[in-house]
């Protein structure tokens, strides 16, 4: 049991790329053009990045040089994220969330009630007194967008998208997943997806939730086209006027970008990988971003973190195993 929740994660995700059929009239996806690799500038790579791997949560370099362990793997651990001042780590274990202080070793427990559901996202606001995610409320059947502050311990839910699940919908094993937190402090981006009744996959949208108003706006919905599906994994760029995200097309998961107010989509990732590529996460600048995909040099090493272009270029593949980047900052 000590590493299955991290592989089974791992293998929901990768094992994602369903069929995709593009019709007349499907959406027109601007493919990257295939550049030439060259080696990544030195501010490309810097700062310092969290990674889940299946023995534990570690810290590294962005060049994965000098790793520590700050969490062992134990049965439950799910998901973590670094504060945007590097020096505290949250995570989640069997429906608690903890916060750990990486310059003293204490550990605090935010939550005393078991908050439901298992973050597929998480991420601290850019002042570091709060963390968002996404779980499922008591007496709830789908997963909303939540938060915890960090200092007084208060939960809140920000959605109740259960409420407003269609009749040939169900709630259950639906609802939201937390992408990130954008670096003005007010919006939120979020995939949300709902079963059919019937049977069959779900049809998610991105959407941005603004906190102090409550207004949630679709910035891209499956449903409206039928080149991409299974969307997931939605990164606000530093700016908030970018979003990365991973998506199925062509039977391959790839990552592809789009403008927050909805306009100029296009594939980011080549389709020149032995798998799929997942969980997109920008560097502090937003010059590049990292991902989960498949070693170039040896294809049956699947997870391998990789350092991409916003032209889709590998610039660097971590030589440290298996892992998801959950957190990069300066």
């Amino acid at each position: 049991m000590k590493k299955l929740l991290f592989f089974f994660f791992l293998s929901l995700i990768l094992g994602i790329c369903s069929c995709s059929n593009h019709p007349a009239g499907a959406t027109h996806v601007t493919p990257s053009p295939v550049p030439a690799r060259t080696p990544p500038g030195a501010s490309e790579v810097t700062g310092k990045i969290l990674i889940e791997q299946p023995s534990g949560i570690f810290l590294t370099t962005a060049e994965g040089k000098g790793s520590r362990l700050i969490v062992p793997q134990t049965d439950g651990l799910l998901n973590a994220a670094l504060s945007h001042n590097g020096t505290r780590v949250a995570y989640f274990i069997n429906g608690f969330y903890f916060v750990e202080d990486l310059q003293t070793g204490a550990v605090s427990q935010l939550n005393q009630e078991f908050i439901g559901g298992v973050p597929y996202g998480m991420g601290w606001s850019p002042d570091d007194r709060k963390i968002g995610f996404d779980c499922v409320p008591p007496n709830a059947q789908a997963s909303e967008i939540c938060t915890i502050d960090v200092t007084q311990q208060h939960f809140q839910v920000l959605t109740h998208l259960g409420q407003a699940v269609s009749p040939d919908q169900s709630a259950a094993g639906g609802g939201a997943r937390f992408g990130s937190w954008g670096e003005d402090g007010v919006h939120l981006i979020f995939a949300v997806g709902f079963y059919p009744s019937s049977g069959g996959r779900s049809k998610r949208s991105l959407q941005i939730l603004n906190i102090n108003t409550g207004e949630i706006v679709t910035i891209f919905d499956e449903a409206t086209q039928s080149a991409i599906s299974a969307i997931g994994s939605p990164m606000l760029s530093p700016d908030g006027k970018t979003v990365l995200f991973q998506g199925n097309i062509r039977q391959l998961t790839e990552i592809f970008q789009i403008n927050a107010d909805g306009s100029g989509l296009r594939q980011v990732t080549l389709g020149n990988h032995a798998s799929g590529i997942t969980y997109p996460v920008w560097s502090p600048d937003g010059s590049v971003f990292f991902a989960f995909t498949a070693s170039d040099s040896d294809p049956a090493k699947i997870g391998i973190p990789t350092l991409f272009s916003l032209k889709g270029k590998t610039l660097l593949q971590l030589d440290i195993g298996s892992g998801i980047v959950r957190s990069w900052v300066k």
